[in-house]
């Protein structure tokens, strides 16, 4: 794409670990039989592998899920037996 007011714009395409590494821009110009160029400071690209961030995106939720569905069945099968319990301890007294 051209430079407009000193700027350029560039489009890339998703990225891949082959485009990783350091690039640069380097501006040339042609006046009055004079050649201009000039580089840009090296820009240094990284790529990372979505997937793990993925699985832990989906993996992490799903076990607090479970976690809590566990705790409240603990939870609501511990209540059922104190009052079981308390019932049992109620008929006792009656039958002194």
């Amino acid at each position: 794409m051209p430079a407009v007011n000193h700027s350029a714009q560039f489009l890339f395409p998703a990225a891949e670990p082959a485009h990783q590494g350091s690039y640069s821009c380097i501006y040339h110009v042609y006046v009055l039989s004079h050649n201009f160029s000039s580089e840009s400071d090296l820009l240094s690209i990284t790529i990372i592998d979505p997937t793990p961030l993925i699985i832990r995106a989906v993996v992490l939720p799903l076990i607090l899920l479970l976690v809590n569905a566990a705790l409240y069945l603990y939870c609501k099968a511990s209540r059922g037996q104190k009052t079981g319990m308390q019932e049992n301890i109620e008929l006792d007294y009656y039958n002194l």
